[in-house]
């Protein structure tokens, strides 16, 4: 099998509306933006990007549905198509972790 695992953390800037597969499984996107200090070939650079997540399933939709704007988040999971084209990356979350609460709730 094929080595697919993506480690990420970074600041929540979309939460999409909670929905029902047809098999029942509740599902829910976010977006995060990571920034960070990478070394590239022994010289630093910024790297920066916002990423797609799809939560589902019970356990993992909790945490999901307390999830706010603003909050850094820590997100394991694989990587899949994103749509039916394949157009672009999604990631599909096996855990996620509330890092910080710096979100501004209204």
């Amino acid at each position: 099998m094929e080595a697919n695992r993506l480690t990420i953390t970074g600041l929540v800037v979309d939460v999409g509306a909670r929905r029902v597969s047809p098999a029942g499984i509740p599902q829910q996107r976010i977006s995060i933006e990571h920034r960070s200090r990478q070394v590239e070939a022994g010289i630093p650079r910024e790297a920066r990007c916002r990423i797609d997540v799809k939560i589902a399933g019970e356990e993992l939709g909790t945490i999901a549905r307390a999830l706010n704007v603003g909050q850094r988040v820590g997100i394991e999971g694989f990587l899949t198509k994103s749509g039916f084209k394949g157009e672009g990356i999604l990631v599909h979350a096996t855990r996620i972790q509330v890092l910080d609460d710096t979100s501004h709730h209204e």
